[in-house]
C-alpha cells in the first residue's frame, strides 16, 4: 500500500491549525488576581483615607502596574491627581539617589528621601524587608504630602 503524502501533509496541516485556532479561542488567564492579598497596598488605604489626605475625592484603589503589584488612586474630578504606591520586595539595589533635588528624610526607615518628579513628587523609602515609593501628581502633589504618605504607607507596609 501507497502513502499518499499529500493527504497526509493536508490533515496534518489542517489538524495543527485547528489546535492552534481552539488555543487562541480560549480566554485568556487574568494578568492580575482579582483578589487582592493583603500584601497589596491598595488594601492598605481606602479612598475615604487618601481623599481626606489630598483634600479631594478618590476613586477606589486599582492595582496597576505591569504585574499589577502597584496601587492608584485618582481623583473623581481631575485625573491628572493621584496617588500610586509601588512596593518593591527587595532591597538589594535600593539606595537614596544622589541628586540636587533629592531631599534626603532622616528617621524614616532604613532610608528615604523625596524629590521632585515630572507631575508632582515622589517619596521613597526602605524597611528590612521592602522598599515603597509613592507618586503624587497633579494640583494637590507637594514634598510634605508626598513625605506624609510614605510615613503612613510604611507603618502599613506587610
Amino acid at each position: 500500500m501507497a502513502l499518499d503524502h499529500g493527504r497526509m501533509t493536508v490533515r496534518w496541516t489542517v489538524g495543527l491549525l485547528a489546535a492552534v485556532a481552539a488555543a487562541c479561542s480560549r480566554p485568556s488567564p487574568p494578568a492580575v488576581d482579582p483578589k487582592l492579598e493583603p500584601t497589596h497596598p491598595c488594601t492598605w488605604f481606602t479612598a475615604e483615607e487618601l481623599g481626606k489626605r489630598l483634600g479631594v475625592a478618590v476613586d477606589k484603589g486599582q492595582a496597576a502596574g505591569p504585574l499589577g503589584l502597584a496601587g492608584h488612586w485618582i481623583a473623581t474630578d481631575d485625573p491628572k491627581v493621584y496617588v500610586q504606591i509601588v512596593v518593591t520586595r527587595d532591597t538589594a539595589f535600593w539606595k537614596v539617589p544622589v541628586a540636587a533635588d533629592v531631599t534626603v528624610l532622616h528617621g524614616i526607615g532604613k532610608g528615604a528621601y523625596v524629590q521632585p518628579s515630572a507631575d508632582g513628587f515622589v517619596a521613597a523609602g526602605c524597611l528590612d524587608r521592602l522598599f515603597v515609593n509613592v507618586f503624587v501628581g497633579g494640583r494637590v502633589a507637594s514634598a510634605a504630602l508626598a513625605e506624609r504618605l510614605l510615613v503612613d504607607t510604611l507603618s502599613r507596609a506587610r
